[in-house]
């Protein structure tokens, strides 16, 4: 029964009340009942209206086709059509797969050329321009900001107040929150965590949680001080406006503090990161022996990349986090398709993560 046709019948039931104080009783309880029913009524074309009301963006009719390693996606252009933070009205954003890559609630904005598209989400109040990226099942949110020539991709978590920029490429299963920055160069991927006051860049590589070290405020400058492992499996320093090798960094601090407390800050710092941060080689393309043929899509139940690619030169089940027609085409052209790839051995339960480059 329907708001209408309980109010009808609340109607008919009081005007056939009989005379009396039961009569008038029930006169009174259809009247609150029917007053009731009136009030959901009147909310409900009121929050149909809002609702129309709160898109914040249309599709302007304009398209383009962009090919992807799934293969191609049709983005759309979108317009504003509500104002909010410095959007107004009829101002043109950027281009998106579809309205599940772009909340139509609170104050996100994808605009200039950036693109998101595949499963991808940006809502709450992030923001993603110039020509930035963001595909897979990435999603930026919270006061979160990507932007320039930055890609966000695959499982990755971009949040609370953290940036990504420049050129910087952050995949795979990683997190960014915080108020930490991923910029330049840097890549940032596998199940690494960038959070914090961190400041990740010039030639940034971080594919593990064991290869960053952010100390707490010290120094002359009492701020932050980032350790990261970079490109040349050394250790990269971001203090301040210097950025540079960990040698370098305590050269500069003894120019700078000589002996004072100042430098014997820094340089315990140095050797904090030097015992944290794991420069180990990461395991390479030509040392992973994969049987195309024993490609199955047998779900692993110890992990959650589920295709089992086939076995490495250890015997090793291999684990990838594509589809199996993408981690094999991806494969026999020599790419990393299979990236967060873990290992099972035959013989043991126990589960290990490794990367390729």
């Amino acid at each position: 029964m329907t708001e209408q046709e309980a109010i009808k019948y609340l109607k008919i039931t009081r005007d056939c009340a009989e005379n009396g104080s039961v009569g008038e009783l029930k006169r009174q309880m259809c009247d609150v009942a029917i007053e009731a029913l009136e009030e959901v009524l009147r909310l409900r074309k009121i929050y149909i209206c809002e609702a129309k009301v709160m898109k914040k963006y249309e599709f302007t009719g304009k398209t383009k086709i962009i090919s992807t390693d799934i293969g191609s996606v049709t983005l759309h252009r979108i317009r504003a059509v509500a104002g909010f933070c410095c959007v107004e009205v009829g101002d043109i954003g950027g281009w998106i797969e579809g309205e599940k890559n772009l909340s139509q609630h609170g104050k996100a904005w994808v605009y200039d050329n950036a693109e998101v598209y595949g499963n991808a989400k940006v809502y709450n109040n992030a923001w993603v321009y110039d020509n930035a990226k963001v595909y897979g099942n990435a999603e930026v949110y919270g006061n979160a900001d990507v932007n320039g020539n930055a890609e966000v991709r695959d499982n990755a978590r971009v949040c609370d107040d953290a940036k990504v920029y420049g050129s910087a490429k952050v995949y795979g299963s990683v997190e960014v929150y915080g108020k930490a920055e991923v910029y330049g160069n840097a890549k940032v991927y596998g199940n690494a965590r960038v959070d914090g006051n961190a400041k990740v860049g010039s030639n940034a590589k971080i594919f593990s949680t064991n290869h960053i070290l952010t100390t707490d405020r010290i120094g002359s400058r009492n701020d932050f001080t980032t350790f990261y492992r970079d490109n040349d499996n050394e250790i990269t320093v971001k203090c301040g406006c210097f950025v540079g090798k960990i040698e370098k960094f305590l050269k500069k601090v003894t120019e700078t503090h000589g002996d004072n407390k100042h430098a014997l800050a820094y340089r315990a710092a140095v050797e904090t990161a030097k015992l944290q941060i794991d420069l180990t080689d990461e395991i390479q393309e030509d040392q992973i022996s994969i049987n195309i043929n024993s490609i199955s899509d047998k779900q692993c139940d110890k992990c959650e990349f589920g295709i089992l690619l086939g076995t490495n030169s250890k015997g090793q089940q291999m684990y990838g986090c594509g589809s199996k027609e993408f981690c094999k085409r991806n494969i026999d052209n020599n790419k990393n398709g299979a990236y967060g790839i873990r290992t099972r051995d035959l013989n043991n339960a126990n589960v290990t993560r490794s990367q390729l480059r």
